[in-house]
């Protein structure tokens, strides 16, 4: 003998099957919103990524400036020092180094000029 179900069991067996199914369309929805919201919070994280990256260029461009201001000072101090002394230093008259080759060349013969040996 065949048993058939009677309508009570079939319409609770479809009520089960509706609710699996509801179910199932309810997951699919929550993991829909849960991928969007990570798409979202990643695109949020990698805006704030290029932000920082971008406050640290423009750190460091600020610093390559600054740095490269302060050395061109520095040079047109040091070259401004360098003239200066340039201007100082002249060299000895014709009389000063004739003298100074006569003492030389008197030391290396053994000669003395005004009784230097």
């Amino acid at each position: 003998m065949t048993r058939h179900p009677d309508s009570s069991q079939a319409a609770s067996t479809a009520r089960a099957i509706d609710r699996v199914l509801a179910a199932e369309r309810d997951a699919e929805a929550s993991v829909n919103a849960a991928r969007l919201q990570a798409q979202t919070t990643l695109e949020a994280a990698r805006e704030d990524a290029r932000a920082t990256v971008n406050a640290a260029l423009d750190r460091i461009a600020a610093w390559q400036r600054d740095h490269a201001a302060a050395s061109q000072l520095r040079l047109a101090a040091l070259r401004a020092q360098a003239a200066g002394l340039a201007q100082r230093q002249r060299p000895p008259d014709q009389s000063a180094i004739a003298a100074a080759v006569a003492r030389v060349a008197a030391r290396l013969t053994g000669g003395g000029i005004g009784g230097d040996r």
